[in-house]
């Protein structure tokens, strides 16, 4: 797990966080106008941040299930292209993770694209091979005792598995992530199933010796391929296409998830 420390401006009265993932580039069945599309609204907006959680590109081996033959680009195009696409957005990338399909690529000859990737962006220091856990600190808080100090979250992005076709196996999967690591947010991938949910959990405070409840936000990603090809014949559903908002309140500890099909 990697730890990355974020400090933005304190006059941001709000944060918006746009995760994506799944992109498979170099997959015939790419929607390539919706990542221009998620691209455009990260950059034209100064709050608009995101996480880029794994699978950008397909990477079809020979030793893979991917098709080799029908795959559109080798490796080194897709990460030519991954580079160039994310290089407008670049200091607005929380985290990099690679995803099981560039874990390909390490698997066969130990090059892990992640760290290839973000070392090219400037930012080498934002990518991990397994989850990352980022606290960002932004705004102004509007609380008596912490009036005036920035605000600070936590969101942990893994790109994740699961093991299940239905629905409630990949639920099971994300809400697996609050076992494993305190965070206000999680965010998880790979299943091509946008969803998002809320729960209450009870976090000890040792210092003060006390418990208090607090509100976790789950948030699930969904690709960038049209129905067909290894999903059909696998009998996986459909991936809906949608655009995921995370919203993060600088003056007070708030979040929002908003997702627009």
């Amino acid at each position: 797990m990697r730890v990355i420390d974020i400090d933005l401006p304190s006059d941001f009265k709000e944060l918006k966080i746009i995760p994506f993932a799944d992109w498979h580039k170099d997959d015939p069945r790419c929607n390539q106008k919706y990542i221009e599309h998620t691209v455009e609204r990260i950059r034209k907006k100064e709050n608009h941040f995101c996480i880029a959680n794994g699978d950008l590109l397909n990477m079809a081996l020979r030793s893979s299930v991917s098709d080799i033959y029908s795959n559109r680009m080798s490796p080194q195009e897709a990460i030519d292209w991954c580079i160039e696409t994310l290089y407008p957005i670049k200091d607005k990338i929380l985290c990099y993770d690679d995803g099981n399909h560039e874990g390909r690529v390490w698997k066969e000859c130990g090059i892990q694209p992640a760290k290839y990737i973000t070392s090219a962006l400037g930012i080498p220091n934002r990518c991990s091979d397994g989850g990352s856990l980022v606290f960002v600190s932004f705004g102004r808080q509007n609380r008596h005792k912490s009036e005036g100090r920035k605000i600070t979250y936590s969101i942990y992005a893994k790109h994740g598995k699961s093991g299940g076709k239905k629905e409630g196996s990949k639920v099971n999967a994300l809400i697996d992530y609050a076992d494993n690591v305190d965070a206000d947010c999680y965010i998880m991938s790979h299943v091509h199933m946008p969803f998002q949910m809320a729960l209450q959990y009870y976090r000890v405070d040792v210092r003060n010796r006390s418990v208090k409840p607090v509100n976790k936000l789950f948030v699930s990603t969904n690709a960038a391929l049209e129905f067909g090809g290894y999903g059909e014949v696998n009998g996986y559903r459909p991936s809906a296409i949608a655009d995921m908002t995370i919203t993060l309140y600088g003056d007070r500890r708030k979040m929002m998830g908003d997702m627009v099909v």
